[in-house]
């Protein structure tokens, strides 16, 4: 059964972790009144709080990467200046004891 008419809506949560899940409420007209389709409306709420799971695992899997990026720039820093300390020391060695 086609909707008489959409709804774009917004469900919040009264909960700690306050969200707000994106649906659409369905509504038929059935002997002049004004129904809620409850098991379209429902599954579209299941869509939103998908939508919402993954835009949230979307941003923590950007701010890991962020993070990592930069612990492998530090890493990578730390060794460059760790080698560059130890060829300066062998060359100084060099240069005080030619062969």
């Amino acid at each position: 059964m086609r909707p008489d008419f959409l709804i774009n809506t917004m469900h919040s949560s009264s909960s700690e972790m306050d969200h707000n899940i994106p649906m659409k409420t369905f509504l038929i007209k059935e002997d002049g009144k004004w129904k809620v389709e409850a098991q379209k409306t429902m599954m579209s709420m299941f869509g939103g709080a998908m939508s919402e799971v993954m835009e949230g695992l979307g941003d923590a899997m950007k701010d890991s990467m962020k993070e990592m990026g930069r612990a492998m720039a530090e890493g990578m820093k730390e060794g460059m200046q760790e080698n560059m300390e130890e060829m300066r020391k062998q060359f100084k060695e060099n240069m005080d004891n030619p062969e």
